[in-house]
C-alpha cells in the first residue's frame, strides 16, 4: 500500500472541524487567532497575578497544567466522534482500505496534532517564565532554569504516554457506534478511574518522585526527574496502542451498528 496514500489520510485529521450540524456559522481564521490571542493574554494576566502570593515559585505554575491529559484524552475522543458529527462517516468507512489502516492514520494524526500542542504549551511556558523573570526581581535565572526542566521532564512524560491515552479516547468514542455500546457507561467509569490514579496513585507509590513534589519544589528538578520504569511502562504503552488500534479495526470491520 503506498506510503503517500497513508499520510494523505493522517493529513485529513488536521482539519480541525467541529460538529457542521450544530454550527451553521463558522468563525474566521482572523477571530479564530483573536480569541486564541485573547485567552493567552489572560491567562497571562491571571497567572501574573497569582505569582503575587505569599510563598510562589515559578515551578508552581506547572499545576495548571494537570488537565492535560484529559485534554488529551478528548482530542482522541473527538477524533473519531467528529466523523459521525459532520456525517462523513460513511466517506471514512468506504475507502478501500483496511479498517486497522484508517483508524491507524487517524491515530497519529491525533498524535500529531496532540504533540504540536505540548510544544507549543512549553514555548508559551518559556515566554512566560522569561517575562516573570523580567518583572519581578525576587526570582533568579536559576528558578527560570527549574521552571523549565521541571515542564520539559512534565511535557515529555505526556509526550511518551500520549499514543496510549489518545488510542483509550478514540476506543470509547467508537464503541459508541458498535454493538458495545450498552457497556459505554461502564467504560466511563473504568477510563475516568484510571485516569484518577494517574493523578493520585502514582503520588503514593511512590512519594519522593511524583508530579506533585516536582511541581512545589520539593524535588529537585532535573531533565529525568522520575523513576526509569516510567519509561518501560510508556514503552508498554505503545504496544497496548497498537493491540488496541488492531481491536478498533476489528470492531469496524465486525461490530459497526449501522
Amino acid at each position: 500500500m503506498a506510503p503517500n496514500v497513508f499520510w494523505k489520510l493522517v493529513h485529513h485529521e488536521f482539519h480541525w472541524s467541529g460538529n457542521r450540524r450544530k454550527s451553521k456559522r463558522k468563525l474566521s481564521g482572523k477571530w479564530w487567532a483573536a480569541h486564541i490571542i485573547f485567552v493567552i493574554l489572560l491567562g497571562f494576566f491571571i497567572l501574573t497575578m497569582f505569582s503575587g502570593s505569599k510563598g510562589f515559585n515559578l515551578q508552581n505554575l506547572w499545576f495548571f497544567s494537570l488537565g492535560l491529559p484529559f485534554a488529551i484524552f478528548f482530542i482522541g475522543y473527538g477524533t473519531v466522534k467528529k466523523e459521525w458529527d459532520n456525517e462523513t462517516q460513511g466517506w471514512w468507512l468506504s475507502l478501500p482500505y483496511s479498517r486497522s489502516f484508517i483508524t491507524g492514520a487517524k491515530l497519529l494524526g491525533s498524535l500529531l496534532q496532540t504533540w504540536l500542542v505540548l510544544v507549543g504549551v512549553y514555548l508559551l511556558a518559556v515566554v512566560y517564565g522569561l517575562y516573570m523573570i523580567a518583572v519581578d526581581s525576587h526570582l533568579a535565572i536559576t528558578d527560570l532554569g527549574a521552571f523549565l526542566l521541571t515542564g520539559f521532564a512534565w511535557i515529555f512524560t505526556l509526550v511518551i504516554f500520549s499514543p496510549l491515552i489518545l488510542a483509550l479516547g478514540m476506543s470509547l468514542s467508537l464503541v459508541v457506534y458498535t454493538e458495545y455500546r450498552p457497556v459505554t457507561p461502564i467504560l466511563w467509569v473504568v477510563y475516568m478511574g484510571a485516569g484518577s490514579f494517574f493523578y493520585w496513585g502514582y503520588g503514593n507509590v511512590n512519594k519522593m518522585q511524583n508530579f506533585y513534589r516536582l511541581f512545589t519544589g520539593e524535588v529537585a528538578a532535573t531533565w529525568f526527574p522520575f523513576p526509569f520504569y516510567i519509561y518501560g511502562l510508556a514503552v508498554i504503552g505503545w504496544v497496548f496502542t497498537y493491540l488496541i488500534v488492531r481491536y478498533l479495526g476489528g470492531l469496524l470491520e465486525k461490530k459497526l451498528a449501522l
